[in-house]
């Protein structure tokens, strides 16, 4: 089904289970909490898929927002499709603000984003504190700035950990970017910040949620992303 009466295209793709009227107005209200971050943008389309998985018994809910130049795709796997949509939107609310922020206002972590550079600073320190303070006051966009120093090495730990998997390899560009990965595993990062083992380095943690970003982002209907264990392909690394 697809709405007019936002100045965003939305379609929304519903399968596996039939929502109620009330249910759909309920996708509808969450949403439509992106129109306001995207209505300066000349054009933009919103996909929106909310799967039942018979097998896994969850719902599987993917975004992928279309603008100017630029694809963002993200998505959850939860118990229900109401948790699904709301931390996908969320974290689609994020990805926005965060990229507006960047191009406005540093030119060159925009050319990051977009995916134009591949500077690689190894010499910087992650600022502890400044990450601390952002987790505790639920500012992502600070979190993220804090991030900057080990983008590049996970944006190249990601794109050769894909490399190995040509079934993975060939959804790139058709179904998500490595940026949308690398993302989503510092969305992630960010919400699973309180069970950071800190006995585990800091980047050891981050490269353990390439795989459970990976399966937020990738429709995988047959389970065949399940057979793939990203610890494995690091220890072999």
């Amino acid at each position: 089904m697809s709405f007019s009466e936002s100045t965003m295209n939305t379609d929304l793709d519903v399968s596996g289970f039939q929502p109620s009227t009330r249910e759909t107005d309920q996708m509808t209200f969450e949403i439509d909490r992106l129109e306001p971050l995207v209505r300066d943008f000349p054009t933009k389309t919103l996909h929106v898929n909310v799967k039942f998985n018979k097998h896994s018994k969850q719902y599987e809910t993917k975004l992928a927002l279309v603008l100017p130049g630029q694809t963002f795709a993200t998505g959850d796997v939860t118990d229900s499709w109401h948790a699904g949509m709301e931390t996908s939107v969320e974290k689609m609310v994020r990805r926005i603000k965060h990229y507006k922020e960047a191009m406005s206002g540093e030119p060159e972590h925009a050319r990051k984003v977009a995916g134009t550079t591949m500077n690689v600073q190894p010499e910087q320190r992650l600022d502890g504190e400044m990450i601390a303070r952002a987790i505790e006051q639920d500012d992502y966009s600070q979190f993220r700035k804090g991030m900057y120093p080990i983008e590049e090495s996970l944006r190249d730990r990601i794109g050769r950990w894909v490399q190995r998997y040509p079934q993975i390899q060939a959804m790139l560009g058709e179904r998500f970017t490595i940026n949308d990965l690398v993302e989503e595993t510092f969305m992630l990062a960010f919400d699973r910040y309180a069970h950071w083992n800190t006995q585990m380095f800091f980047g050891q943690w981050i490269e353990s949620l390439i795989d459970p970003a990976l399966k937020a982002i990738v429709r995988d209907p047959d389970g065949e992303l399940e057979a793939i264990r990203f610890q494995q392909t690091w220890d072999e690394a």
